[in-house]
Parts: C-alpha cells; structure tokens; sequence
C-alpha cells in the first residue's frame, strides 16, 4: 500500500471512530489495562502520549495573559527547554489568538502547550482552549504519573478534562493478517472487552471496543467505547505498528 494511502486510511479510521460520540464523566483512566494487554503480546516499546484537553475560562483573553499562562504551565511541568512557535509571537486571526509552546522536561519528555482564545462572532461566545500533549519513549510505566500531572494541571480551572492515551509500539518485518488479528484478539480478551467496530485488510486493521476495565468511554453511535486497537505494516521501515489507546488514536 503506498504511504499517502495509509495515512489517508488511518485518518478516516480515526474520523470515523470519532463520529457522533460524546465524552462520558470523566474518571481516572486504567493506565494498568493498557500496559498488562501491550505487555502480553511483546511488541518493542516506541513511545507512549497522553493528549489532554480542556475549556479554562468562557473569555477571550488577550496575548500577555496566553503567555503568563503558558508560562506557569510550562514551570509545573517542569520544562528546561521552550520553543515558542513565531518567536515568542501570539499567531493571531480574526477573533482568534493562538500560542504554541514546546520542550523537553527533565526527563527528556516531549511537551507541547497550545493555547488558544477566541470570539465566536455568530454567537457572540467567547472561550479559551488548553491542550496539553506530552510524548516520552523512556519509560511506559511512567503514564499514570504523567496523566496526573496534567490533571493537577487542569484541576486548577475547575474543568472536565479530556485525555486521550496511547502506547506505539514495534514488530520486526511484517506481520500477516492472521497474525495481526490474532494480536489483536488476545488484547481484546486480556482487558476482556467487546468489539464495537472495526476495519481489516490485508496490511491494517483497526478496532473499537468497550471493556469494563476502564472507567472513562465515550460513545460512538449508541454504544460505549473506551479502547482502539490499530496494526499497519510499515514498508519503508519493514515494521509493524501496534497502537493501544483509550479511548481512541488520535
């Protein structure tokens, strides 16, 4: 499969797990699950993210008080190294203020903070947007102290927060469908979850689920879901990919 097709396949995965859903009450998710079902199928541990996101306020803020912001975010986790995308300038649109901020902590953690501020003209509602993403390929074990760390953070707005895990990891050469699902199949049973949807072919395969072993889920359609499970064969690097996430890939 050529390489622009894959990624067009893997966005419409996504999309398509994404659709109609809605984010139920927000509990601490299971990081144990993930590990144990990534664990018991031994893939080579790549990387693992935690993607948080959240409303602050219900104002529009003005660009030293992004930076501040930013700024106090940025001391809580610790990060040695700041980047900030235009130079340390806000990227502005109509009705809109946006600033990038990214960088390592001291363990060597990608962290990325964006936050965004905006007026919505049609309905004169104003809102401002935190997203905190942080990546590490150091230790899988560090998730649930990672989590939390974004949860104090967000905790301080009073906010229901959104996160999104997901452990990436490696198999050398390709593996064959009936090998992939089969990969698959044991996750699903070690967190004792049931399939909702998903997409086989012969070099990818992506599967929503439920298991009660997490509390957060969020549904698509009318059903629960709270896991997605995706293989791909990488030609260029001749791996295959595994992704375990809660409560989708993103």
């Amino acid at each position: 499969m050529k390489k622009g097709k894959v990624i067009i396949l893997i966005a419409l995965i996504t999309i398509l797990s994404v659709i109609n859903y809605v984010w139920a009450e927000n509990k601490a998710i299971t990081e144990e699950v993930l590990i144990n079902g990534f664990e018991l199928v031994n893939p080579e541990f790549l990387e693992v993210n935690s993607n948080s996101s959240g409303k602050i306020t219900d104002k529009y803020i003005d660009a030293e008080e992004l930076k501040k912001i930013s700024e106090d975010i940025a001391e809580k986790l610790e990060i040695k190294k700041l980047e900030i995308d235009g130079n340390g300038n806000i990227i502005e649109s109509e009705n809109m203020l946006q600033l990038i901020t990214q960088g390592k902590d001291k363990e060597n953690r990608n962290i990325t903070i964006i936050l965004t501020t905006y007026i919505e003209t049609y309905s004169d509602t104003e809102e401002t947007d935190l997203v905190i993403n942080i990546t590490q390929s150091n230790k899988l074990e560090d998730i649930k102290n990672t989590n939390e760390k974004i949860k104090d953070i967000f905790s301080k707005y009073n906010v229901e927060t959104r996160t999104f895990t997901c452990i990436t990891g490696t198999y050398k050469g390709k593996l064959q469908s009936e090998q992939m699902e089969n990969t698959v199949t044991k996750i699903l049973k070690e967190m004792n979850a049931n399939k909702i949807e998903g997409l086989i072919q012969p070099n990818i395969i992506s599967i929503s689920a439920y298991s009660p072993f997490i509390d957060d889920y969020i549904y698509t359609g009318n059903n629960k879901m709270n896991l997605n499970i995706a293989m791909r064969y990488n030609e260029y690097e001749d791996k295959t990919y595994l992704w375990i996430a809660t409560p989708i890939i993103t």
